[in-house]
């Protein structure tokens, strides 16, 4: 149809003298139409994660339409298409570390690996920090997820395969604050602060509405695979 355009953050490409291989999204006109139904998708879109050297100026963030979700010790951004987006400190060559999908409850989550292995990606565990104290602050990822990478972590984009988290029961000494502290103010003084009990761990779910497809795209040159179909609306390996 046209119009479309590919944004990364360098050459996607992999061209002579040319630092590339960088993870590309390639954004689409809208057709207008409804997304036509099919197969029930396996996983969802959850979010993307995000490292940079410095932080997210959120005033652009929020003049381009997106909205802030947290803001302590990381960002938790929601694009004004819906798609999650958590971002700390860290000096990666590829800014976007990796792009999480949520396993619909009843689905194999090790049958959603073995199709991201179909691709060459590798299991690697479940995720660990690699900037723990700009992580510091982020939510904790339900027990269970998986990393898939298709080489050095550290230089390129990465799957990570999350479980739906499911609500824990707390009992009523559970909800309530664990207990004062010794903390330090804006000044750097110590003043007693409460801790409350930690956040409840939950599997985020992207609001994007959009076209039913997600294509994967490869470098140029890369041997192509067979097709990943993915829902917009979810995120499917298929």
């Amino acid at each position: 149809a046209g119009g479309g355009a590919v944004v990364a953050f360098g050459p996607p490409g992999l061209m002579p003298g040319e630092e590339g291989a960088f993870f590309g999204l390639e954004i689409q006109p809208s057709s207008g139409r409804p997304a036509q139904g099919g197969a029930p998708s396996r996983a969802r879109l959850s979010y993307v994660s995000v490292a940079t050297p410095s932080l997210i100026r959120i005033s652009r963030v929020i003049a381009s339409g997106g909205v802030l979700i947290d803001g302590y010790g990381y960002y938790d951004i929601r694009s004004p298409a819906g798609i999650e987006v958590r971002a700390y400190i860290d000096d990666r060559r590829d800014p976007v570390e990796f792009v999480a999908l949520a396993v619909n409850e009843g689905v194999d989550m090790a049958a959603v690996g073995k199709e991201l292995e179909a691709f060459g990606l590798k299991p690697s565990g479940p995720y660990q920090m690699v900037s723990p104290v700009t992580q510091s602050y982020m939510p904790k990822l339900p027990d269970g997820n998986v990393l898939y990478a298709g080489g050095d972590p550290k230089m390129q984009a990465q799957v990570l395969v999350l479980p739906i988290a499911k609500p824990k029961q707390k009992s009523f000494f559970e909800l309530l604050p664990r207990g004062a502290s010794i903390v330090m103010d804006d000044q750097g003084r110590p003043t007693v602060d409460i801790l409350e009990q930690e956040d409840e761990v939950t599997t985020p779910i992207s609001l994007v509405q959009g076209p039913p497809l997600l294509m994967v795209l490869f470098p140029k040159g890369a041997p192509a695979p067979t097709a990943l179909a993915a829902d917009a609306s979810g995120a499917e390996a298929a």
